[in-house]
């Protein structure tokens, strides 16, 4: 899965000067629809536009952008090809690079991690604290973002590599069938270590990093750790030990994943979301063999 600064330099190097496109929308167009979307090009005063949209339900959020930039101006008064995007000092510069194209790239990759079609297809994975009377503990969540379903957990009195290693592997035990399932975190170093990044390839999951300093980047486990503390955490507390939060996690799991309702998903909870995708598989392959 492509960075947003990846697309931006994709997007950039599209010398798509107005009222040029010069295949930006082909670009945004193809990886849309791999997410999903629905992908159309329309038509308006002469002008091509696309118009991507997922799902036919409510509420609907619509991003909106433009791939056209503005004549460059003066070639001389540039420090680099306008259309070559170029990184000095730890920032991109090319036509578009401030504004347009960069935060359409921006959009598109969130939109790519908030989306799948099936069960284990993306996982996030983000951990939080909680403080007791002993101290600090620590709560690392692995979670499925077809059905939003917590799919590994675990409590400790450490921020080690551990922590996140433990919650990967009750994943891994817990699910099956994880060809081309992608991993995406933020730069957390129980992510990036050496331990933590050799059980995802051992596995044959691929990673996905977040930028750094991004607090929207992994913005889909943030939620559900938004949802843990305000649902069980706050008004549960306080907290007097590592053993108290660790059983109140594994109810509040299990509640959540078989009885809590989302939205997102049909205000089903998602076992019973991933349930119904199954059976619509088994009766997809059931018909396939009849005809």
């Amino acid at each position: 899965m492509n960075s947003a600064l990846e697309l931006s330099r994709e997007l950039i190097a599209r010398r798509s000067v107005t009222p040029e496109d010069a295949g930006c929308q082909a670009l945004l167009a193809a990886r849309l629809a791999k997410a999903g979307f629905r992908c159309e090009e329309v038509n308006a005063g002469g002008v091509t536009n696309l118009w991507a949209r997922r799902g036919a339900g409510r509420p609907v959020v619509c991003f909106a952008g433009h791939t056209d930039v503005v004549p460059t101006g003066p070639l001389d008064q540039w420090r680099s090809d306008p259309f070559v995007p170029t990184v000095r000092d730890g920032n991109l510069f090319g036509r578009g690079a401030a504004d347009m194209k960069s935060s359409i790239a921006a959009f598109v990759v969130a939109a790519e991690q908030f989306v799948a079609e099936r069960p284990n297809q993306l996982w996030v994975a983000d951990l939080t604290y909680v403080s007791t009377w002993r101290g600090f503990v620590y709560v690392a969540f692995v979670v499925d973002v077809f059905s939003r379903k917590i799919v590994g957990w675990r409590v400790s009195h450490s921020l080690r590599t551990d922590l996140a290693l433990d919650a990967l592997e009750q994943a891994l035990y817990a699910r099956s069938d994880l060809d081309e399932l992608v991993h995406h975190s933020d730069r957390g170093a129980q992510y990036l270590s050496i331990r933590y990044t050799e059980r995802l390839a051992e596995a044959g999951i691929e990673p996905s990093v977040g930028s750094v300093g991004d607090s929207y980047d992994n913005a889909l486990a943030e939620t559900i750790i938004g949802l843990y503390k305000a649902e069980e955490i706050r008004p549960r507390g306080p907290w007097r030990s590592i053993d108290e939060v660790e059983f109140a996690t594994a109810d509040w799991v299990e509640w959540f994943n078989n009885r809590r309702l989302l939205t997102p998903i049909g205000d089903i909870p998602p076992a019973e979301y991933e349930a119904m995708y199954y059976q619509q598989q088994l009766t997809l392959a059931t018909v396939a063999g009849v005809n």
